[in-house]
């Protein structure tokens, strides 16, 4: 008896249903594999799902039910593998042309999972300040002037024009990434708004928020379709996640979205401090986990510094748009060293009303710079202020507090500035969201940032860490413990561990066991370790980040480029250098990077230098980032480094002073010791501090240790923790007092490497007791080696 006889033979049960979908892909989706059903002969669900299993080949394993949803009701299947899988099938149960029936399946699929996008049309967007463009300062106008536009005239710069470039491409078609790179209140943010002018206006704008910024970009991402403008300000909440690996998710899923052909073309627009930029595209260090490596790729060439303040050219054209809007006038007449719009976001009116406060309203902004500053969310309850501000009153100041004092600090402070936003300002609820049991406040974005600057170095008070422990946000526990057990604070880390620990923040419990576990308290470690509980979330992200890194290694191949150079190589084995030169240039068109390099050195040896650095001159001027490096080791491998100089000063002058260092590294090496030291000296004033360690150990093999100090010093004096470590080795053989000093400055500024310095040093000074108390206990927020503690047992009561 055949197939099709057997299948006839068997009872049927009642067919299948035809799913009732509205118009559009979703329905003709349906549509598709209903006809294949019916084509198919009425299959029972068990046969289709024996076929299923039966087939190793197919992409999927749909279970009974699964087909049943997938045929029969209206909801999207939520697996694509699953529904192909199912088409493959009943094709091939009808006789159909199975390629032909899963090639449109697929498009169907792909295309009813876009026909629901995200976000709102460009032309619907009206109101700057939803996206987050700084409020402006208001003038006083008289009844008969006329009403000002809701932000000043927009003057462009040089960042704006690259910007436009880049949205232009994206509007043409190719999906592209833009970061805009500088301090707060430089317009950065105002800017991303301008570009959307050229957007058309059937494009989307999709902003995620809710509930957690990167949460809300996983949720939706996969709904993301063509012609969608991404809205990423201040991207460092959604990319730099410290403690899990949420942003690593977000950006493999930006980079998988941006190369999706299905989806192109899409625009993805950010902002970005400098200092988070830094942290997410620097390449650490070869013994450093590398926590970043899908931002720092996702990022790489995609960032357009934001200078923060107008000169030359751009300052003229300022003056003359301010004849047109008072409000540049204003600033303009009075922004110092042309940080005008600094001056528009209120940024010196913040300063001044924070520096003239009263002691109760300074402390509870400065309360809140610190929190900010050790990782707490932007969102800070009321309790927490109330409690932390005491730290940083003096007794007198504290019993001299009028009753009301917590109120009237909070009015003077959110007072707003000119139309913009007071140096601490209430969170209001919108209508329909859930508003939390105690008040929420914000802190000012310039106010944050000065912190950054200006508090580095300063020793955090007792009462914010003890505020911290009993009123911080449950998702900040892990980033406050990790800033606690950086500087030493072994008591203080703990107890945030638990507290989080208690407000169901799991990670924040393991993170308190690994901390027990390498103090040396192993008896106490196995009892948190009785309460651990598997963090589905955590296990889910972890995953998810490890997907995404594993997709981005198979994706990174360009499997016509990598082809190319092969047989290259092959030609330049076989002396065939001409056939080798032109694959190497048609891998470099297809996208090849290393082509690039080996046709740079494949050139060297012909003798053939000038024709080498002659193509990379012109990469260079294309935008081709590594070319400018290649040329460099072209030159080098020739002896010629006073033409690498050149090079170095061009890499350096696209904003990447690290060249700088690179160029006296290489002076040194060649013994210019003089012309190399002059070289550091120009990175470390162009912010790259780390130039201060090769100064520091080339001035140090040379036996000139006190200039070798002094750049350590330059270093800690500029903020560098580092500078401060280097320092206390350079002192442990002199002054060991000192030394320990320095490490204990480190460890106010979080440098993780201060306590096991300090430790080092207390145990060479043959203080063996204070060594073993310091390793067990850590250091109080006074600086003074905690007194013995227990760990707190974690409740039985929390909530895995």
């Amino acid at each position: 008896m055949g197939c099709d006889d057997h299948r006839a033979s068997v009872k049927r049960p009642r067919a299948i249903k035809r799913a009732q979908v509205a118009p559009g892909p979703l329905r003709d989706l349906k549509d598709l594999l209903f006809e294949a059903y019916l084509a198919a002969g009425l299959p029972s669900l068990d046969e289709i799902a024996k076929d299923v299993a039966a087939d190793d080949n197919l992409a999927g394993a749909p279970k009974r039910d699964t087909i049943h949803r997938c045929l029969s009701t209206a909801e999207l299947p939520p697996s694509l593998a699953d529904v192909v899988s199912i088409a493959a099938v009943l094709g091939r149960m009808a006789g159909l042309a199975e390629t032909d029936l899963t090639s449109r399946v697929n498009d169907l699929w792909i295309r009813a999972r876009l026909a629901r996008p995200v976000g709102q049309l460009v032309s619907e967007l009206t109101d700057p300040f939803v996206l987050e463009v700084h409020q402006s300062i208001q003038m006083n106008q008289g009844d008969e002037s006329p009403s000002l536009p809701l932000l000043p005239i927009y003057v462009e710069r040089e960042h704006d024009q690259r910007l436009r470039a880049i949205v232009q491409k994206a509007a043409h078609g190719d999906s592209q990434l833009a970061v805009l790179v500088g301090d707060s209140s430089t317009g950065k943010t105002r800017a991303c708004w301008e570009a959307l002018r050229e957007i058309p206006a059937d494009w989307r704008l999709w902003h995620p928020i809710d509930p957690g910024r990167p949460d809300a970009a996983l949720a939706e991402m996969e709904r993301v379709g063509p012609r969608t403008v991404i809205w990423l300000n201040e991207s460092q909440h959604y990319l730099l996640t410290p403690g899990i690996p949420l942003g690593e998710r977000v950006s493999a899923g930006l980079r998988s979205l941006l190369r999706d052909p299905n989806r192109q073309p899409v625009l993805v627009l950010g902002t970005m401090w400098p200092a988070f930029w830094a942290r997410l595209t620097t390449q650490p260090d070869r013994n450093e986990p590398d926590v970043h490596s899908q931002a720092r790729t996702l990022l790489d060439g995609r960032g357009i510094p934001v200078p923060a303040l107008f000169d030359g050219e751009d300052l003229i054209a300022l003056r003359a748009a301010s004849t047109r809007d008072p409000r540049l006038a204003y600033a303009t007449d009075r922004a110092e060293k042309g940080q005008v719009t600094q001056y528009l976001a209120g940024a010196p009116a913040l300063l001044d009303r924070y520096r003239a406060a009263p002691v109760a309203a300074r402390a509870l902004v400065e309360a809140a710079m610190d929190a900010r500053r050790l990782g707490h969310a932007f969102t800070l309850p009321r309790p927490l202020l109330e409690v932390a501000a005491g730290g940083y009153l003096t007794d007198q100041q504290w019993d001299l507090l009028p009753d009301n004092w917590l109120a009237d600090g909070l009015t003077y402070t959110g007072y707003q500035i000119r139309g913009a936003r007071g140096p601490l300002s209430l969170i209001r609820h919108r209508s329909g969201e859930q508003s939390p049991a105690q008040p929420h406040y914000r802190l000012a974005d310039y106010l944050e940032q000065y912190a950054l600057r200006s508090r580095r170095t300063v020793r955090t008070p007792t009462a914010l860490w003890e505020a911290l422990i009993q009123h911080a946000t449950p998702e900040s526990y892990t980033t406050l413990a990790q800033a606690a057990h950086s500087r030493g604070l072994i008591r203080i880390c703990v107890l945030l561990c638990n507290a989080g620990a208690e407000k169901g923040n799991n990670e924040a419990l393991s993170f308190g066991y690994q901390v027990l576990t390498r103090s040396g308290r192993s008896n106490e470690a196995a009892l948190w370790n009785r309460h651990r509980r598997p963090s589905a979330t955590f296990t889910r992200q972890w995953q998810g980040a490890s997907e995404g890194l594993k997709e981005w290694q198979v994706g990174r191949q360009n499997p016509i480029a990598e082809s190319l150079c092969r047989d290259a190589q092959k030609e330049v084995k076989a002396q065939n250098h001409s056939a080798a030169i032109t694959l190497y240039q048609r891998a470099i068109a297809a996208g090849s990077t290393s082509g690039l390099a080996q046709l740079a050195a494949l050139l060297n040896e012909m003798g053939r230098a000038s024709d080498a650095l002659d193509i990379l001159d012109s990469r260079t001027r294309q935008g081709d980032q590594q070319a400018p490096w290649i040329a460099i080791n072209v030159l080098n491998s020739s002896g010629r480094l006073d033409e690498a100089l050149s090079w170095y000063e061009r890499i350096a002058e696209t904003g990447t002073p690290r060249a700088l260092t690179r160029a006296a590294c290489r002076l040194a090496f060649a013994g210019r010791t003089e012309e190399a030291l002059a070289w550091y000296e120009r990175a470390f004033t162009s912010g790259h501090t780390d130039a201060s360690w090769g100064a520091a150990h080339l001035l140090r093999r040379k036996g000139r240790t006190a200039e070798a100090a002094s750049w350590h010093a330059r270093r800690a004096n500029a903020g560098d923790a580092e500078g401060f470590l280097a320092a206390a080795e350079l002192l442990e053989d002199t002054d060991q007092e000192t030394a320990l000093e320095q490490c204990h400055q480190a460890a106010v500024m979080g440098h993780p490497d201060a306590l096991p310095s300090a430790i080092r040093l207390l145990r060479k000074m043959s203080r063996q007791l204070e060594a073993d108390l310091l390793q067990k206990h850590g250091w109080e927020p006074d600086g003074s080696i905690a007194a013995p503690w227990e760990a707190p047992i974690p409740s039985d009561q929390r909530k895995a």
